[in-house]
């Protein structure tokens, strides 16, 4: 039997310095682990980036739950492609562009609609069949429900119609290139022909960006490094570099042709002196009109 006096315990109950513990583990790294300088770099880069495009982002309008869908929609399209937004991103931003009845509707859907496709979808099939469903409750007078739905239908081929010619004139807007003899107010009115045809909603950044890329290279350079605001800021500006550089072309055109006169040979010259000393060498002859006599006098 081993008798407890021989066996020393201590009463101290094993412990952890917590302290040293937190030391160790929020110790800070000076390095990332599984990253290079090059990949810190572009990391930071990105986040330099991220108030930019949240700035952009919180101006875009909201849908509400009433107006045209198909618009807004074609509209909030534009609006990331153009922030280059990709697929997740924006399913991840749908709550931010949607208010009021709309952003309801998605709460309650949303878990049908793990992507962004999905949610176009669903979307266009429920704000688009709004009037549908209103339509359904004027049962009670059944001698309109021929005429109601007759008016739908020619509503969803206006519809069908408008976004066909809106699609065309976005394809023709995105290849729109200013022509050589075409002057700079013609071409801005196109575009904004274009853009209003495209999208009635589009903001004018927008607008002013395809303005920009259309230009004609002996002006897109100068328009490039002018810090333009807004179309019309664009027009004045551009018209204003169109005249100076027609000035210009004016300028050059008369200083070379002026520098550039064709002399006359000397061999020239002298042909024409002897031709005229022939001419003065030559008897004249004069003629009366009453007789036959001819006079001749040297």
């Amino acid at each position: 039997m081993i008798d407890s006096t021989q066996v020393n315990i201590d009463p101290t109950p094993l412990t952890t310095n917590v302290n040293v513990n937190d030391e160790i583990y929020n110790k800070p790294t000076t390095s990332m682990l599984g990253h290079d300088l090059h990949d810190q770099q572009s990391i930071q880069s990105q986040q330099n980036q991220l108030p930019s495009i949240q700035s952009q982002l919180n101006s875009i309008e909201k849908f509400n739950g009433h107006g045209d869908p198909e618009l807004w929609l074609r509209y909030i399209m534009e609006k990331f492609d153009l922030l280059q937004i990709s697929s997740a991103e924006r399913n991840e931003l749908i709550p931010d562009i949607l208010t009021g009845e709309a952003l309801i509707w998605y709460v309650k859907q949303q878990d049908h609609m793990s992507k962004f496709t999905a949610f176009m979808k669903h979307f266009l099939q429920y704000y688009g069949n709004q009037e549908l469903k209103t339509e359904s409750t004027t049962n009670i007078i059944p001698s309109f429900i021929p005429v109601k739905r007759s008016e739908s239908s020619d509503e969803k081929e206006t519809v069908i119609d408008s976004l066909r010619k809106a699609d065309i004139s976005f394809n023709h807007l995105r290849h729109y290139e200013q022509s050589i003899n075409q002057n700079v107010r013609q071409y801005y009115f196109d575009i904004m022909k274009l853009c209003k045809e495209a999208n009635p909603l589009m903001d004018e950044a927008t607008k002013l960006q395809y303005l920009k890329d259309g230009l004609k290279p002996s002006l897109r350079f100068e328009v490039f490094l002018k810090n333009l605001q807004n179309t019309e800021e664009f027009l004045r500006y551009v018209q204003k570099l169109e005249e100076l550089k027609s000035f210009d072309d004016r300028q050059y055109s008369s200083s070379w042709s002026s520098e550039n006169k064709l002399p006359i040979s000397p061999t020239i010259n002298s042909t024409i002196i002897n031709t005229e000393s022939k001419q003065s060498n030559r008897p004249f002859i004069s003629r009366k009109s009453n007789d036959n006599t001819i006079n001749y006098n040297a």
